[in-house]
């Protein structure tokens, strides 16, 4: 496990442009500026000219309080649509007062609404989304965002809006589509002599890199659904003068580090692989072209080492775990016994690697593979093909290959899971009755091919 040092004193800054959406259109869209400014607050070194409105509206004169973050995207939903959107209509609306932008006409201890408040200085970028009775609900900054995002409707004409607890998971899609990371609050039991419902952060805080919410999914009789999320990406420079690759996975907690890359390598890495927002990087300036209009944030570091960690820092607070919890899996050899170059990004879109950057290329993975293959197949020999492994694991994968083609008696029906849903699912204690199902059919096809000889 890695053990960082301190870094209380490493200062973050943002860069935000042109995005690398995963799914939609909804991401900060911001040119950085020379002149910077210091948040105390986050110990974060910000563009001091980011979201500056053409004209009019300037959230961050008329919202001091709120975090730069929501500042931004405020400013970019008075401009779209010159403001005529049901988000754009709550924005005169938002309280100056505090740093959720509602309005606390009772700000007495114990209220729920100065709960959402003192929860919202501990996480003022995270959007907050609390558990009501049957309703999940937002308020101020956090409920003009679900409008905007979520398409939802707002309360009583208030900054105001929440979602059925049927309708928590849909609602969520589209906030981390939006490169939004959401904290979700559930109740812990009923109230007790007519005092507020205690209330928590639940184990799992929903990003892009993490979106599926699992609390109380052990109780669900249907199958859990779970597609593999995009990582975090940090991009740095190392000591050989290429460029290294940290790859973060959330549900697993594992990062995975790709050193020694060309530019063509760390754009074929990327290409091949969609990120979860913002990408980290260690100096924006020497980054190559192609990454210049992605959204990112800089960490700045005084070595490729001190980057790596404080990376792993900065995604373990997004998703509120301990940072000793992330495991660096082992890292592939170098030099002649080490793994080929990734294909040029040219030479994957010629030969239909990248279907979507040559739509009159067939996709070369699925064409190799039976009609029948599950995504999971096809992406694993996608990332084979694209960035070969060395040439000892090829050849042993080679020589299984041409043993099962001689094959004639059928293989143990085998079940895919993913790895990141078995741990996620296991030590939040989520997993429920068509999980194990699964895992034991897994156990059992493993044991009978271990126990064959002819295997």
């Amino acid at each position: 496990p890695l053990r960082p040092q301190n870094f209380a004193a490493s200062r973050i800054s943002w860069r935000s442009a042109a995005p690398h959406c995963l799914r939609r259109r909804h991401t900060s869209c911001v040119a950085a500026h020379d002149g910077k400014r210091i948040d105390a607050s986050e110990n974060a070194v910000l563009d001091d000219d980011a979201g500056e409105p053409e004209g009019g509206y300037d959230a961050r004169q008329r919202l001091p309080k709120i975090h730069p973050t929501w500042q931004r995207r405020v400013n970019e939903i008075v401009r779209a649509k010159e403001g005529r959107s049901k988000a754009a209509t709550l924005v005169a609306k938002l309280s100056s007062n505090n740093c959720l932008g509602f309005e606390n006409a009772a700000a007495s201890k114990g209220t729920l609404l100065q709960f959402v408040i003192d929860e919202k200085e501990k996480h003022p970028e995270k959007l907050l989304l609390v558990r009501v009775g049957d309703f999940y609900e937002t308020y101020g900054v956090d409920a003009l965002m679900l409008v905007e995002y979520a398409g939802l409707n707002p309360m009583g004409g208030k900054c105001r809006a929440g979602c059925p607890i049927a309708n928590v998971q849909p609602t969520l899609d589209d906030l981390t589509a939006a490169g939004l990371t959401v904290a979700v609050y559930e109740e812990m039991g009923p109230a007790k002599e007519r005092k507020l419902k205690e209330r928590k952060l639940s184990q799992q805080v929903v990003s892009a890199a993490s979106p599926t919410y699992l609390y109380e999914r052990c109780l669900s009789p249907q199958p859990i659904d779970y597609s593999e999320p995009p990582p975090y990406v940090a991009v740095g420079c190392d000591a050989s003068g290429g460029y290294a690759l940290t790859q973060l996975y959330a549900d697993s907690l594992t990062l995975h580090v790709h050193s020694r890359l060309s530019r063509h390598g760390l754009r074929a890495l990327l290409e091949r692989t969609p990120h979860a927002p913002p990408l980290l990087v260690s100096n924006a300036r020497s980054l190559p072209p192609f990454l210049r209009e992605r959204e990112m944030r800089t960490l700045r570091a005084a070595s490729a080492r001190e980057f790596q960690q404080q990376a792993v820092a900065f995604v373990a607070e997004q998703l509120q775990v301990p940072v000793e919890k992330f495991t660096r899996l082992k890292q592939a050899q170098t030099g002649l016994r080490g793994s080929p170059r990734p294909v040029y990004v040219s030479t994957l879109a010629q030969i239909g690697l990248l279907p979507k950057e040559n739509a009159g290329v067939p996709d070369l993975a699925q064409a190799l593979l039976p009609s029948r293959s599950t995504a999971a197949s096809v992406d694993f020999l996608r990332r084979w093909l694209s960035c070969p492994p060395r040439a000892a694991i090829a050849d042993a994968m080679h020589n299984v290959c041409t043993q099962l083609i001689a094959r004639t008696e059928p293989l143990p029906i085998c079940p895919q899971l993913a790895l990141g849903k078995l741990v996620r699912l296991i030590s939040q204690r989520q997993a429920n009755v068509h999980f194990f199902r699964d895992l034991r059919e897994l156990c059992k096809a493993v044991n009978a091919a271990l126990n064959r000889p002819d295997l």
